[in-house]
């Protein structure tokens, strides 16, 4: 399996809690559709990979995701990690011992990506930085003991495809001109 941008964070999405009920610990490898994902139940990444023929259908640790990721791991600038049987994982050259055969199963993600894939909606194309540094302008991105005292989370409304980007976390507003097209 190759990703060709190891700047993704899927260890931002999986869950820290080691007591659920799914596998959210970790990072799927679905070979069938190219893809790893990772979610901790209430959100969720999907990021397009390159398969081969070696690559089987399995779960990779976090840690060894980050490991694979850093600079002198990278082949030809991609991540790249293969599992192998018998628990073994190949990064780059290297072959790690890996235990992706976990006991918990990993959430249904299928049935969530075919209603985002069905969503009709208004396309708004942003830059990122911007978003997060409008979100963190806001207080948005505090400690999570402040987040749930406070309740801080954010509503992003998009009126329309050229329209601003109104973002508010309580009384505070925020606004991110969409990308020109």
């Amino acid at each position: 399996m190759k990703l060709s941008n190891p700047y993704c964070k899927l260890e931002k999405v999986v869950s820290k809690k080691q007591n659920s009920r799914f596998n959210t610990r970790q990072i799927k490898l679905d070979k069938e559709n190219n893809r790893l994902i990772a979610t901790n139940g209430r959100s969720m990444a999907v990021l397009k990979v390159e398969t081969n023929d070696n690559d089987i259908d399995g779960i990779i640790d976090v840690d060894t995701y980050k490991v694979a990721k850093r600079k002198e791991n990278l082949d030809n600038g991609k991540v790249s990690i293969e599992l192998l049987e018998d628990n073994l994982a190949k990064i780059g050259k290297r072959k790690i011992e890996e235990n992706f055969q976990y006991k918990e199963e990993f959430p249904p993600y299928k049935p969530v990506l075919e209603k985002v894939k069905d969503n009709e909606g208004i396309e708004v194309t942003l830059n990122p930085r911007l978003l997060i540094g409008l979100i963190e302008s806001l207080g948005a991105i505090a400690p999570s003991s402040y987040q749930k005292e406070h309740n801080a989370s954010i509503n992003i409304k998009i009126s329309g495809h050229n329209e601003p980007v109104v973002v508010t976390c309580g009384e505070n507003i925020g606004v991110v001109m969409p990308k020109a097209r």
